[in-house]
């Protein structure tokens, strides 16, 4: 993503290459695992197949709308973006902290809590993602790659 960002000429039209192959990908896997194709077995069945289809459209489409836009093509967008202004080793640290954040985040809006081995895991996360920032000196190739 660092050297295909710094390539493009605009950001928006690798964004939409992404979320366009996000967004078929994801009604490729919808159809052939998560819709039972059972019911639909035998052409009398496919009125019902495809009201079954609509009534759990028609009852997720929020869910769904909001999932595509703020928690697909928004996210996008913006790692998209981001990575156009961070060298790949940065972006890795962020990415890396992103199990520790929706851990926190869990903490204070559903009240879960953690064992002590996901304490250790956050703990490890945390020390990993300090260390492999004190050093300042960095190779050529990690800075700057070909």
């Amino acid at each position: 993503m660092e050297t295909t960002t710094r390539k493009v000429e605009r950001l928006m039209t690798l964004t939409a290459a992404q979320i366009v192959t996000v967004a078929l990908c994801a009604a490729l896997w919808l159809l052939i695992r998560e819709v039972p194709l059972g019911s639909a077995e035998r052409a009398e069945e496919l009125p019902n197949y495809i009201a079954y289809i609509s009534t759990g459209l028609n009852t997720y489409g929020w869910n769904l709308l909001y999932l595509g836009t703020v928690a697909t093509a928004a996210i996008i967008s913006l790692q998209t973006w981001g990575q156009s202004h961070s060298s790949a080793n940065e972006a890795a640290v962020i990415y890396a902290f992103e199990p520790g954040c929706a851990a926190i985040f869990a903490y204070f809006w559903l009240g879960e809590t953690l064992a002590w081995n996901g304490l250790l895991g956050a703990g490890l996360l945390i020390s990993g993602m300090i260390v492999s920032q004190w050093s300042t000196e960095r190779p050529a190739a990690a800075l700057a790659p070909e």
